[in-house]
């Protein structure tokens, strides 16, 4: 029985050392990336995709978005959209505009674009809020 109880003792001795060790060899190395300084921004990455919603003209009329298509630079893209952010949802989404795009090219093709969410998508806030 003692004999039985030793080679226990042994063997467990054995295994955790071997854990012990073994975990000591498998470690990784440190983390290595490039230094930052606080304060102070690296090289800007490369530019991956570019888009400016200027290759078609919203000047006399705001364009459905799944109409637009990017230029060249955006690499003549197409876009799409879930029901709700289109304007057939009737929500005032899913259009490329100017600042002055007349609110009249969309009133009969989305009943959600009233005065106030027309002047809230051309960025004048304190319009949209006054009405």
């Amino acid at each position: 029985m003692q004999r039985v109880a030793r080679l226990r003792a042994v063997l467990l001795a054995s295994a955790m050392t071997g854990l012990l060790c073994g975990g000591v060899l498998v470690t990784a190395g440190p983390a290595v990336a490039v230094p930052g300084d606080p304060g102070v921004p690296q090289a800007p990455a490369a530019l991956v995709y570019y888009e400016n919603f200027e290759n078609m003209d919203a000047t006399a009329s705001a364009i459905n978005l799944p109409a637009y298509q990017g230029g060249p630079a955006a690499a003549n893209q197409t876009y799409v959209a879930d029901a709700n952010w289109k304007p057939a949802a009737g929500q005032c989404n899913g259009w490329v505009l100017r600042s002055n795009t007349p609110r009249s090219s969309v009133a009969n093709r989305d009943a959600g674009c009233d005065a106030t969410a027309w002047a809230y998508l051309q960025g004048d806030r304190h319009r949209a809020v006054a009405r």
